[in-house]
């Protein structure tokens, strides 16, 4: 069996071994919550998911480790997935910081880790007071700040994602605190508090540069950021570098301009190094110039220009 808690497909693999050549397989997964904090909440509940449905092939038994309140304190509980009350677990995503007046989704992930199916209701206090719906979840109603799911089936084992569209339009931060009310097959209600999540509405960034040439620069340079890191997905520090003669044919500019005189940059190189939105670093084994080339690149390791690269990116600029 794989050591490494990050091993999702060892595991599986292990796991798919050991019930197809058990003549009544049992199984106990312990520490669910170190999976998901390791691998994340999809990948972790995919592999669950999968062993579940191998495992029922043989008729296997199938128990799930999960902490309550008497685990954190130490003594490990082991909850089967026999019990009468269908434990769901619920992970928002989508949440961190949007700009003022900006489209963005909020996704909620259920899954049912019991054996019965569970029933979800409604999620209450899940819709932030600094942003607006712009396009209600499918299959599903908004009511105020809470979803309301109207006694959703959720099949042991199964995954529903569940999908706003939101707009942020009052400048803030603000600290979503759900919580999510389902109930059993024989009508048992239960809720469950979500992890808190925060969200930060932000002024929009506006850019102003003195000329048109710093401009055209820089806007070609967010184009090759974007052609090395997040297309062909080089590695951060090996991505967006171009040469100033690159940069010139690049951004359509004449290079006496970018280099200006004695040594000095020209311009629209000074100005962007100056503001900090562009760096500059010396690369060695290059022909000509004592085997030295200087090129620059935009400053994406500083978050206000990630930010701002990274909207006019998702914009299409």
């Amino acid at each position: 069996m794989p050591s490494d808690p990050s091993d999702l497909v060892g595991l599986s693999a292990s796991l798919a071994h050991f019930i197809m050549h058990a003549e009544k397989p049992a199984i106990l997964l312990d520490g669910l919550d170190y999976l998901v904090s390791t691998n994340g909440f999809r990948p972790a509940i995919a592999v669950i998911n999968k062993i579940s449905q191998t495992n029922s092939l043989k008729d296997g038994i199938f128990l799930i480790s999960s902490p309550t309140d008497l685990a954190m304190q130490g003594k490990p509980t082991v909850l089967e997935v026999f019990d009468d009350v269908p434990p769901v677990q619920v992970r928002i995503k989508g949440i961190g910081s949007v700009e003022l007046g900006e489209n963005f989704r909020l996704q909620l992930d259920f899954f049912n880790i019991g054996k019965r199916p569970a029933y979800l209701e409604s999620v209450e206090n899940i819709i932030p007071h600094r942003c607006r719906v712009i396009q209600e979840p499918r299959g599903y109603k908004l009511r105020a700040s809470s979803l309301l799911m109207g006694g959703k089936r959720l099949e042991p084992f199964q995954l529903e994602t569940v999908v706003i569209a939101l707009q942020g339009t009052d400048p803030g931060e603000e600290i979503i605190e759900g919580r999510v009310l389902f109930r059993n097959d024989k009508g048992f209600e239960s809720s469950l508090s979500i992890e808190p999540v925060s969200i930060k509405v932000l002024q929009p960034q506006v850019l102003e540069l003195e000329s048109e040439q710093a401009r055209s620069t820089f806007s070609f340079l967010i184009r090759a950021f974007n052609e090395d890191y997040m297309i062909s997905k080089q590695p951060l520090d090996r991505s967006g570098w171009r040469s100033l003669g690159q940069v010139a044919d690049g951004a359509r500019i004449s290079t006496s301009v970018l280099y200006g005189s004695e040594g000095k940059h020209g311009r629209p190189i000074y100005e962007l190094l100056s503001r900090g939105l562009i760096e500059e670093r010396v690369f060695t084994k290059h022909r000509g110039r004592g085997g030295e080339a200087v090129k620059v690149r935009v400053s994406y390791e500083r978050e206000p220009v990630r930010r701002y690269i990274d909207r006019m990116l998702l914009r299409g600029r």
